[in-house]
């Protein structure tokens, strides 16, 4: 079942997400009725899921399984576990997705804290999440917050992962674009060209 999660992971990766997607069915279903809806394997199983079902558009979907499988972390390993606080943020993810613009930026800002606390400030998943609390903040007009947030995600990202990684790459591109939105369009341009 760990090899038949991970090659739908590659899937998804690589972008074949129909065939991710019926793998991942494949496994919940297996791990639903081996383990239990409250088995941590099946609950990341839903979680797997839900992620493929947000990559192709199907929200309401991937929100009803969020749902559950954040309910089913909580229950099982607890507020602060990894998996339930990573299952927390692609909730905030898909509540954006749908419109539901406050509950994603409380259920962030909720998350991003609890990482910070929980993982360190420097951890990778505490730098995603982070990363994304900046982009929720932008999308709400709050461009002052999302530049510090951003700039302190991009300072770390360097400095843990790498000037070149692709994730410290994608933050500089963010921190851009809230720098052209704010209208600093000098510093904006040197962060596009630093990446160019």
């Amino acid at each position: 079942l760990v090899c038949r999660s991970e090659l739908a992971e590659s899937y998804r990766a690589i972008g074949r997400n129909d065939e991710a997607t019926k793998l991942h069915e494949q496994t919940l279903d297996i791990r639903l009725n081996t383990f239990g809806s409250l088995h941590p394997d099946s609950l990341e199983s839903q979680n797997q899921l839900a992620n493929c079902y947000r990559v192709m558009g199907r929200y309401e979907d991937a929100i009803t399984l969020l749902e559950a499988a954040l309910f089913g972390f909580k229950e099982v390993l607890g507020q602060d576990h990894r998996f339930t606080l990573i299952a927390q943020n692609d909730l905030a993810l898909n509540y954006n997705s749908v419109g539901r613009f406050q509950e994603a930026l409380e259920l962030n800002e909720e998350t991003a804290n609890a990482m910070f606390r929980v993982l360190g400030p420097e951890h990778p998943s505490t730098l995603i999440v982070q990363g994304n609390l900046a982009e929720r903040y932008r999308s709400m007009g709050r461009l002052q917050d999302a530049a510090v947030l951003q700039a302190e995600t991009l300072s770390s990202k360097e400095r843990v992962l790498g000037p070149e990684h692709p994730s410290a790459l994608s933050s500089r591109v963010l921190l851009a674009n809230c720098f052209r939105e704010m209208g600093r369009l000098r510093e904006a341009t040197d962060l596009y060209e630093e990446i160019y």
